[in-house]
């Protein structure tokens, strides 16, 4: 097995083991994103640095129930990339309409 391949293979073990620990995504959407920033970590200190920043907001106790007010208001929402692709496309079907207006009603 060439060491590339070795290599990533290790860094696949190692995050499904950090994972099952780290996780605490709540949608697939989130927990590709983790997976990604494992598999793919950025080298841009500033790209870091607004991860960080991001992650400790929703994590500050002040902010706990504001981040579970947006769950709530996004849970069953399912995949917006792919439903906004799907509008754009002009392929949207009801279930796709549904998001939206799951999306932005509460805002009214």
């Amino acid at each position: 097995m060439p060491d590339g391949l070795r290599d990533i293979f290790h860094v696949y073990e190692y995050f499904r083991g950090v994972s099952g620990i780290l996780d605490v995504t709540r949608t697939s959407l989130g927990r590709r994103l983790l997976r990604n920033w494992f598999l793919r970590p950025s080298l841009s200190l500033s790209t870091i640095a607004s991860r960080h920043n991001a992650l400790s907001c929703f994590l500050r106790p002040e902010n706990l129930v504001t981040a579970n007010t947006m769950h709530g208001h996004l849970k069953g929402v399912g995949n917006v990339p792919h439903v906004f692709s799907q509008l754009r496309g002009g392929k949207a079907g009801v279930r796709e309409w549904q998001t939206v207006v799951k999306v932005f009603y509460p805002f009214k």
